[in-house]
């Protein structure tokens, strides 16, 4: 289970494919379950890589603080920023 530490908490994240990252974030509330769907054909020609938001999954501790914000400083500290470029990233809307 990969985990890395941020802001407080231990975020859970996968990868899937090779190639170009693509950082995938679920909604609110969500985790890494919501792009079950479409994450075979997102990681086509790329390293999708998927997180379990604060407070849901297997991000732990459950009971941090959940907030947009607070979410968007989880995903973009210096693990996320020294991937290799070029990258992309989507979020999904709950």
């Amino acid at each position: 289970m990969p985990t890395v530490p941020i802001n407080g908490i231990e975020l859970y994240y996968e990868t899937l494919g090779e190639g170009p990252p693509l950082l995938l974030v679920a909604g609110l509330a969500s985790d890494s379950q919501s792009w079950a769907t479409v994450t075979a054909d997102l990681a086509k020609g790329r390293r999708a890589i998927l997180v379990d938001n604060r407070g849901v999954g297997r991000t732990r501790p459950w009971g941090a603080e959940v907030s947009i914000p607070v979410m968007a400083e989880d995903c973009a500290p210096t693990w996320v920023a020294s991937l290799p470029r070029p990258w992309s990233w989507s979020g999904a809307r709950t």
